[in-house]
Parts: C-alpha cells; sequence; structure tokens
C-alpha cells in the first residue's frame, strides 16, 4: 500500500511476520462499544443470472440462479459469483502488492473443467514465496483489510463493528501463517 508521504508501495511482509501481527492481535482486547445495527432493510433481489467477465481473457460467462433451494445447495460455492463485484470492490483498497484477487474458477474459457468455483486470494511475501487460500468471500476481505490497516476490529457487511481477534483462525488460514 503506498505511504501517504512518497506514494511509494510498503514492503512486502514475510510470513514471519504475519504471524507477529497475528500474535498481537490475539493478545488485543476487543473494542469496548461495539456499534450494533438495526436489520430493518428491505430484501434486495438478485437478477435470475450473473454475468461474469474474466480479468484475465475478457470472456463472458453466464450463472443462472437456481429456483429451487436444493438445487442452488447442489451448487456448492455459485453463490460467490453473486458476491464477486463486492469481492472485486473491496479487494481494491487491498495493497495490491501484498495480496492479489483470483477469480479466475469462474471463467470457463481459463477453468473449463472448474464444477464449483472458488474465489482465490493469493498471498505474496517478501521472500518471492506465495500462498493461495480457495474459497474467499468479501467478508474475508473486509477482515483482510482491517488486518494489513493493523486495525483489531473492521466493519462487517451492515457496518457493525466486529473484533478482528474472532477471525484468528481464519486469518492463518488465509495467509498460511499457521505456526
Amino acid at each position: 500500500m503506498p505511504t501517504e508521504e512518497t506514494n511509494v508501495p510498503s514492503p512486502l511482509l514475510t510470513r514471519e511476520q504475519i504471524r507477529e501481527r497475528l500474535q498481537k492481535l490475539a493478545q488485543s482486547k476487543p473494542p469496548d462499544n461495539p456499534m450494533v445495527v438495526a436489520m430493518c432493510y428491505k430484501v434486495g433481489v438478485r437478477n435470475d443470472i450473473v454475468e461474469f467477465v474474466c480479468t484475465k481473457c475478457g470472456e463472458k460467462t453466464t450463472y443462472p440462479r437456481p429456483k429451487r433451494w436444493w438445487q442452488y445447495q447442489s451448487l456448492g460455492d455459485i453463490d460467490a459469483a453473486y458476491a464477486l463485484e463486492a469481492c472485486r470492490r473491496v479487494a481494491h483498497s487491498l495493497p495490491s502488492s501484498q495480496v492479489e484477487l483470483d477469480d479466475s474458477q469462474f471463467c470457463r474459457n481459463c477453468c473449463p473443467g472448474v464444477r464449483n468455483p472458488k474465489l482465490v486470494l493469493v498471498v505474496h511475501f517478501a521472500n518471492d514465496q506465495a500462498h493461495r487460500f480457495e474459497g474467499l468471500t468479501a467478508e474475508d476481505l473486509r477482515v483482510i483489510h482491517a488486518f494489513l490497516n493493523g486495525q483489531t476490529s473492521y466493519r462487517d457487511s451492515h457496518d457493525a463493528e466486529r473484533p478482528l481477534k474472532d477471525w484468528l483462525q481464519r486469518l492463518e488460514r488465509i495467509f498460511g501463517a499457521k505456526p
């Protein structure tokens, strides 16, 4: 992430630095007054199809929305296709040199044999190593954003403040930083 003063990208963290940040987070105390919000919003209607345009090859893949819940569950992680736009927006605010969003599994041209596509986060480390995490969600990206910015809490999809400490195990898996 560029620093405000110099506009130079921040150096990549090592896996050990990620582990140290996770240990520090584990010892942090949760927010004193977490913000609670009302859940009185009108439910939005989803389209019957999602058009995915691949960021690598530019091909368009269409995903139909199943009509019955049992069909929906049998499709695995197709719901991620509906959340892709939100994931791309959140990912855009992440340090681009440290993490990279890979949505190519949703492209039938790039990955023709994938039946249950998943969103992948590629974490780059200072020693030229990388770690791939499959099954990323928009909520994961909000948590990662707060974690990489040194925060101890994050705002969830309903704008409520939540402690990052509750996400320690997931963050360890996402960053491949399990001791």
